[in-house]
C-alpha cells in the first residue's frame, strides 16, 4: 500500500512509532533542525500485525470486485467496469450491506433494475461478508504494481499468484523537501 510521504514520516519519527523504516530513497530530507539528517522512507514496516484481525472490510467498488473475483454474479463475464447491484433492490427494501450486494457487469445491472432475485437475477455466487484474509487470498491473484524493485523481497514472502509489476526502475530524484 502506498502512503502519502508525511504519513509515513509520521508514522516512523513520532514519539511513539508504530512503523520502522526498512529501506530507504538516497535523498535526504531537509527537516530544517540542521543537526537532523534522516533520509527519504522507501519502505516502512508495521511493528504488529494484529491490527489486521480487528479490522472490518469496507464495502466500496475495489472490495467488492475482489470479492466476486472481478465476475458479473449474474452472467460470470470477468469486467473491470462493473458495478454495486442490490440482490434485493433498495427500493424495495433491501440493505446497503455485503449480504445484499454484488458486482455486476453494467448490462445485467441494467437489464436487472430493480428486479427481485428470481430465475435468472438470482446471484451465481455466495453473497456474504469478506474477511481481511479472504478478500486477501482473492486479491493476490491479481497484478500488483509496486514502485520499485525496493519491494521485491517483501513480495516474495506473499506467495503473490498474478504478476508482480515494478513502475519506476530507478529511484526518482525526488528533490528537496521539508518535513
Amino acid at each position: 500500500m502506498t502512503i502519502p510521504v508525511k504519513d509515513a514520516m509520521v508514522r516512523c519519527y513520532n514519539t511513539e512509532p508504530t512503523c520502522r523504516v526498512e529501506r530507504e530513497w538516497p535523498q535526504e530530507v531537509l527537516t530544517g533542525k540542521g543537526n537532523w539528517h534522516i533520509k527519504w522512507p522507501s519502505v516502512i514496516v508495521r511493528h504488529a500485525t494484529d491490527f489486521v484481525q480487528k479490522q472490518t472490510v469496507d464495502l466500496n467498488h475495489t472490495t467488492l470486485f475482489y470479492r466476486e473475483e472481478g465476475k458479473c454474479a449474474y452472467c460470470r463475464e470477468y469486467t473491470v467496469n462493473g458495478t454495486k447491484d442490490h440482490v434485493i433492490p433498495t427500493s424495495k427494501g433491501g440493505p446497503n450491506d455485503w449480504t445484499n450486494v454484488v458486482w455486476a457487469c453494467k448490462d445485467c445491472n441494467t437489464r436487472k433494475a430493480n428486479k427481485m432475485p428470481k430465475g435468472m437475477w438470482k446471484p451465481k455466487v455466495p453473497v456474504f461478508k469478506p474477511t481481511y484474509w479472504e478478500l486477501l487470498k482473492n486479491r493476490k491473484k491479481f497484478p500488483l504494481y509496486i514502485q520499485t524493485e525496493d519491494w521485491l523481497p517483501y513480495v516474495e514472502w506473499l506467495d503473490w499468484e498474478g504478476d508482480v509489476i515494478i513502475t519506476m526502475k530507478k529511484h526518482l530524484d525526488i528533490g528537496p523537501n521539508v518535513v
